[in-house]
């Protein structure tokens, strides 16, 4: 694809060209990229872009894409979601839970009030950074009455993090621990770990 150099301890590029067959590859996806929006098969992820006519125009040897294997998903997963690094509370949640019910229970479990609006944030599995929000939210990816937690698929170690509140910007960090065949009507806490910040601590006084 390239020649390159590096130097700085190999963590600096110092020269870097593309080969012939990089150039071609590409121009191929290039190609793939346009024809896709053309025939309106493009959506929000890369992995919807079709490369492959645009490929065998140059490599007829070429005969398919490599495939993506599907997702294996657990029945429920066990998260643990911190609010600084005192306060924890482990959640039991079903794979076909909403975001919007991941949000309340996170919020009832450290007795905030819910009434502020919020989103969700991570990375896919192809590393693009994602946004799934409150339906009055207008700058996200996907609303959380509409995203079920299996669709964010999640594997043992994947990060999130819910933004709460946009004027005190309150930030659980939510990390997946694990699945389990297990499942689970309700949203469970099953542990606790901390005592939680008060959510208007500038009040307190004033009482």
């Amino acid at each position: 694809m390239a020649e390159f150099q590096l130097e700085d301890s190999n963590r600096k590029i110092h020269f870097l060209k593309l080969t012939p067959w990089g150039q071609l590859f590409l121009n191929a996806c290039r190609q793939g990229f346009i024809d896709s929006l053309k025939e309106d098969e493009y959506a929000d992820d890369y992995e919807h872009i079709n490369l492959l006519p645009a490929i065998k125009a140059i490599r007829p040897d070429v005969q398919k894409n490599l495939e993506i294997p599907e997702p294996m998903i657990a029945a429920s997963y066990v998260l643990s979601v911190a609010l600084g690094s005192q306060c924890t509370r482990t959640l039991k949640v079903s794979a076909d839970h909403l975001l919007e019910d991941l949000a309340e229970a996170i919020l009832d479990a450290f007795d905030f009030d819910s009434d502020y609006l919020y989103h969700f944030q991570y990375l896919n599995p192809f590393g693009a950074h994602r946004m799934i929000g409150h339906p009055a939210v207008d700058f996200c990816d996907a609303c959380v009455t509409e995203t079920r937690l299996r669709q964010l698929e999640p594997v043992p170690g994947m990060k999130i993090t819910f933004i709460f509140d946009y004027g005190d910007n309150w930030e659980f960090e939510i990390v997946v621990m694990y699945g389990s065949e297990e499942n689970t009507s309700d949203i469970q806490v099953i542990e606790r770990k901390g005592e939680a910040p008060e959510q208007y601590p500038e009040y307190e006084d004033f009482y």
